[in-house]
């Protein structure tokens, strides 16, 4: 892409259709080479939209899905493991800025927790989740999201501990969430609780 968007809707834009250029090149072996400057190209635009508008946490979520997608394309490329982890991190951040300029939203939240989980930074997913609880300490979402990370990081009475608290306050689907993690974790008296 050589021009420069005219103004944030068409930077979004354009940012998803070489998005979805980079999913369908890294499919075709003779264009797999190009996914990766195509999904980098994605995230550039995205990273104009933000610096205009910082506060905006559905452009640091979406920033942070592209990111996500470079890191992606780099590891089955085989790219540098610095450079890789270095997209990895401005991911995890991007997600934690969507989170903090709306932590009321539970998307931001799933997503961030969802994706430190299971690339492995469970740890991670801790620290964030507990963060939320102490923004919106009425949220059961946030609670639910943090009994989640904890089971996921294998502190299973910590995370059994806290489950009455949110047991009446839960929706079915994240009661559903915990049930599967604990179950996943083989903590049985966890979710025999649900």
């Amino acid at each position: 892409y050589k021009r420069e968007p005219r103004n944030a809707t068409h930077a979004i834009q354009l940012a998803k259709a070489l998005d979805k250029e980079a999913f369908l090149e890294i499919r075709i072996p003779d264009r797999a080479s190009d996914a990766f400057t195509s999904e980098e190209q994605a995230v550039r635009l995205l990273d104009q939209v933000v610096v205009q508008q910082p506060d905006n946490g559905g452009f640091n979520e979406q920033r942070a899905n592209f990111l996500q997608h470079l890191a992606l394309i780099g590891k089955k490329q085989r790219r540098n493991k610095s450079d890789v982890a270095e997209i990895e991190r401005r991911e995890f951040s991007g997600l934690r800025s969507a989170l903090l300029s709306s932590p009321s939203k539970s998307s931001p939240l799933w997503a961030n927790v969802y994706a430190l989980t299971y690339s492995q930074r469970a740890g991670d997913a801790v620290d964030l989740a507990y963060t939320v609880t102490l923004l919106t300490p009425e949220s059961a979402t946030a609670q639910v999201a943090y009994i989640f990370a904890l089971e996921a990081s294998n502190s299973d009475a910590e995370a059994t501990a806290r489950l009455p608290s949110v047991l009446d306050r839960a929706s079915e689907a994240e009661l559903q969430t915990l049930w599967t993690i604990f179950g996943a974790h083989g903590n049985t008296s966890a979710s025999d609780r649900i």
